[in-house]
């Protein structure tokens, strides 16, 4: 890890560069309440999106920790009012494209790692694949408290 990215807001700034988006993040479960909140992120344009805060059958976050599988938006305006309605992250800060993956921590889903554009512009399978590949990377390192939350 280069020395640019030994905080999670470096994480986030690479994150958010190499998938080409407006904004990256990450949310982790807390708690016994179950509530999962944003704590870091790269791109926000709107402060309150640091302070969302919400419970897991909410919100793309919470359909991914629920799952425990990637989430992506289609152009389909159907899925897109849906997802946008339905999550307070897409609301506060605009977005239109959004892909989202777990972050798996013994064997458990911890967190979500979500990468967003304030465009259609779609991902593909490659940035699904490289953002699954950051979150299992990422939850190694806090694992091993090299990155803290």
């Amino acid at each position: 890890m280069g020395n640019e990215r030994t905080t999670m807001n470096g994480e986030m700034d690479a994150i958010k560069a190499a998938t080409f988006s407006d904004i990256a993040a990450l949310a982790w479960l807390e708690g016994r309440e179950q509530r999962i909140r944003w704590l870091h992120m790269s791109g926000n344009d709107n402060e309150r999106s640091k302070h969302i805060a919400h419970r897991t059958n909410q919100g793309i976050a919470g359909t991914v920790i629920r799952t425990g599988r990637p989430f992506s938006t289609d152009a389909s305006p159907a899925e897109l009012s849906k997802a946008r309605k339905d999550d307070p992250l897409m609301l506060a800060e605009k977005l239109l494209s959004v892909i989202a993956v777990p972050i798996v921590q013994h064997g458990e889903v911890r967190g979500v790692l979500l990468a967003g554009k304030r465009t259609e512009n779609a991902y593909t399978g490659a940035d699904i694949d490289f953002l699954a590949g950051e979150g299992g990377r990422l939850a190694a390192f806090i694992s091993k408290g090299e990155l803290t939350l």
